[in-house]
């Protein structure tokens, strides 16, 4: 048995143990239930990607509210003649 699936039945048997939890319904449900859980649709969960793409959703929106500015100072004055 792989580590994962031993620290699962670890965790159902903490809560099975669990004088609260263990009267729960969702859990009885859960635990007696034969087959394979549904699919859920109305939960979202961020992975990697996700977060990702919200990053750049978010940097895509900061944009649409700043503009570029132009260097007026004589610092970049400065720089350009040193490049």
């Amino acid at each position: 048995m792989s580590i994962c699936v031993t620290m699962w039945y670890r965790f159902l048997n903490r809560i099975a143990r669990h004088p609260r939890l263990s009267c729960d319904i969702d859990f009885i449900v859960f635990v007696e239930l034969d087959g394979e859980l549904p699919k859920s649709s109305s939960t979202s969960a961020l992975s990697g990607a996700g977060l990702v793409r919200l990053f750049n959703r978010v940097g895509d929106s900061i944009g649409k509210y700043t503009y570029a500015m132009p260097e007026t100072d004589d610092v970049s004055q400065l720089l350009l003649l040193i490049a």
